[in-house]
């Protein structure tokens, strides 16, 4: 079983340490990740979408909210002016990257992590105010970096030219947003479950080609157990002992190179021994 803690710590470790038969690796997590906040808005006296956009070193990732069986996923703090508020962050579809037998959920090149600014009810155009954000992430390769930044954003100094190249930013990024699966032609079954750890969750409709399951709290996902085959998605899950309890799967069903949002409800006895 692979617990993705340790493997972390393992990575962890190995930044620190170097390969054996290596001095230790001079590069920062700073040096691998530029990280800044972008806007496309020209009117901020309603609610708008603010962007944390990471431009990642070629060959590296950072990582989605399940990072896999190594990682740890982006976190975002915001700081903003009194009676501002920000919505959920919203991720985009992450890709699968396969380093030999280990299986993670991330992000290469670059990526634009989505929100939506609600200002307070008396901002004015001219009113100057900062967005900002403490950012904590991990950057992987053969090994991995922990970095942080603390990236700011002044209202109404955006520069005029810069919105169209951000426009197409949020488009790109908004157009990799995991979709709601009821928008496609597609079923989900009841899961079958074996003695807690085999699962398997018939899909009919559009084809399939792949599963990105979320965390599920209280059990180990062995991710590279996660297939599409015979018109369903089969996965191996291990509980922390014996008082975890599945009640549901989350994930992102993959179609047509688009993610879609499942949750499948696990019946209360299918966790007995078959």
């Amino acid at each position: 079983m692979k617990n993705s803690v340790s493997v972390c710590l393992i990575l962890i470790f190995m930044t620190q340490t170097g390969h054996a038969g290596e001095s230790p690796a001079r590069v920062t997590a700073s040096d691998l990740v530029q990280a800044d906040l972008v806007t496309d808005a020209s009117d901020f006296s309603a609610p708008f979408m603010v962007g944390v956009r990471f431009r990642i070193h070629e060959g590296w990732n950072l990582y989605w909210k399940n990072p896999g069986d190594a990682g740890l996923p982006i976190e975002v703090v915001w700081e903003l002016p009194d009676g501002f508020s920000a919505g959920p962050l919203q991720l985009p579809t992450p890709a699968k990257i396969v380093h030999d037998d280990v299986i993670a959920y991330g992000y290469t090149d670059e990526v634009v992590l989505l929100t939506r600014i609600t200002p307070h009810p008396g901002y004015a155009a001219g009113e100057r105010a900062t967005i900002g954000a403490k950012l904590d992430y991990l950057v992987c390769r053969d090994r991995c970096l922990a970095g942080n930044a603390t990236v700011a954003l002044t209202l109404d100094e955006e520069s005029a030219r810069s919105r169209p190249e951000h426009r197409q930013l949020f488009e790109r990024f908004t157009s990799r947003l995991p979709r709601p699966a009821n928008g496609i032609d597609i079923s989900i079954g009841k899961p079958e479950v074996i003695d807690r750890s085999l699962i398997t969750i018939p899909v009919r409709g559009v084809a399939v080609t792949d599963f990105y399951p979320e965390t599920i709290p209280d059990f180990v996902i062995e991710h590279n157990t996660v297939r599409i085959e015979g018109g369903a998605i089969h996965m191996q899950v291990t509980p922390f002992d014996e008082s975890a309890s599945l009640k549901e799967i989350r994930g992102l069903l993959i179609a047509g190179g688009h993610g879609y949002e499942v949750l499948v409800p696990v019946a209360a006895d299918a966790g007995a021994s078959r």
